[in-house]
């Protein structure tokens, strides 16, 4: 088993009529947080900042000090199976244009509500729900 790790953000925007979440639709059909690999030599943030600007072309975002959460999940990838270990931010953005890379086939803005239904898999939804809870309290 090969082990690998990635950063996720939960991003959010505060329009005037509220606070939406960013969602990505992934080609093999999934809506997911942004997240990618840690590349040599980077560490947790340097990752995020670069993940968050080549998925959504956002780069006016501010890392809100003090969530960080894990997922782990495994999977298969042809005959390696990989464990997998994402670590989640919590990143405000302050525009809503987003860019989107060529790695996804589109992406929504949504209120909580909107988002945990449409987030794909039930680790997501936790690390939402953590998020969520986080952000009642700054």
């Amino acid at each position: 088993m090969r082990t690998e790790h990635s950063i996720g953000a939960v991003l959010f925007h505060d329009r005037p009529e509220g606070r939406v979440f960013l969602l990505l639709h992934y080609p093999q059909g999934h809506w997911d947080f942004p997240k990618g690999h840690v590349e040599a030599g980077e560490d947790e943030l340097t990752t995020l900042t670069r993940e968050i600007n080549e998925e959504t072309g956002l780069t006016d975002i501010e890392i809100v000090p003090g969530f960080r959460e894990e997922s782990h999940y495994t999977f298969q990838n042809g005959d390696t199976l990989i464990f997998k270990i994402v670590s989640y931010h919590v990143v405000r953005v302050f525009s809503s244009l987003v860019k989107l890379s060529r790695e996804h086939r589109g992406f929504q803005w949504g209120d909580a509500h909107a988002t945990m239904d449409s987030a794909t898999f039930r680790n997501s939804k936790v690390i939402f729900e953590k998020a969520l809870l986080f952000l009642k309290h700054v």
